[in-house]
C-alpha cells in the first residue's frame, strides 16, 4: 500500500482524523494492557485523552509516520506516532487512519 497524498504528512493526517472524528470527537483507543493500565494509574479522563487528540496534538509532538499497515491481519491504514507530555507522563500515542471506502481511525496505543 502507498501513502495516499491526503495523509502524506503530519499536518494533513491531524487534519483528516479530525474530520472524521467530527464536531464531536471521540476516538476508540485498543483495550490493549498498556493502554487500560496507563490510564487507570494516570486518572485521565476520556475528556482529558479528547482533549489531547484533538486539540492538543499537533506537528510539535510529531514522532514517526507515515507508516503503512504491515499486519495483514488488520485493514490497511496510515500510522503516525506522537510524544505528549501531560502532567509527569510524557504519553506514547500511536493513531491509525484506515484506509478504505469509509474512513475510520483507532488510537493504538495510548500510554507511557
Amino acid at each position: 500500500m502507498t501513502i495516499p497524498p491526503d495523509l502524506d504528512t503530519v499536518e494533513k493526517f491531524l487534519d483528516e482524523l479530525r474530520a472524521i472524528c467530527g464536531l464531536r470527537p471521540n476516538i476508540d483507543i485498543l483495550q490493549r494492557n498498556k493502554n487500560r493500565e496507563f490510564i487507570q494509574r494516570s486518572g485521565i479522563t476520556e475528556n482529558e485523552i479528547n482533549e489531547i487528540i484533538f486539540v492538543a496534538l499537533n506537528p510539535g509532538y510529531y514522532k514517526s509516520g507515515p507508516e503503512t499497515e504491515q499486519d495483514n491481519r488488520f485493514p490497511p491504514g496510515v500510522i503516525y506516532k506522537f510524544n505528549y507530555q501531560w502532567q509527569s507522563f510524557e504519553i506514547y500515542i500511536k493513531i491509525k487512519i484506515f484506509i478504505a471506502e469509509r474512513r475510520t481511525a483507532i488510537c493504538m496505543s495510548f500510554h507511557d
